[in-house]
């Protein structure tokens, strides 16, 4: 969804209408905000950085950020990085997938060598005994 509304964006030169629509269908809001990083998601930031995207692509990034209200995730950095270099469709899905295995191994491996869990903040309740 934030490579679409970035390409219909850069082709259209405004993102209020193709972030309009992306919003309709249930007002979620892929690429802008999450509930880990309510100050700004550091990955996409760091990614954005590291990309030096041209200031057309930024400049929709920043007007996106302002009809959201909410600052761009990893979600829209993948896509800025997908359309920069020119890369196939599903590359930033392979890329976050990768990122995120990679995550996994290195909590197993520092969970293996410290004895102790990670990031134990989330806790499982059973379907049963979930509270309205």
């Amino acid at each position: 969804m934030a490579l679409r509304v970035l390409r219909e964006s850069m082709e259209s030169g405004s993102p209020e209408e193709s972030l309009q629509q992306a919003m309709a269908g249930g007002g979620i809001e892929f690429g802008y905000g999450h509930n880990l990083y309510p100050d700004g998601d550091e990955r996409a930031a760091d990614l954005l950085q590291a990309i030096a995207p041209s200031g057309n692509i930024m400049a929709i990034i920043h007007r996106c950020e302002e009809i959201t209200g909410h600052k761009a995730n990893i979600d829209a950095a993948l896509a800025v990085l997908a359309m920069s270099y020119q890369l196939p469709r599903d590359s930033m899905f392979m890329i976050f997938a990768i990122s995120r295995m990679s995550g996994w191994l290195a909590h197993a491996i520092e969970q293996q060598e410290t004895g102790q869990l990670i990031r134990p903040r989330a806790q499982f309740l059973p379907p049963s005994t979930k509270t309205a």
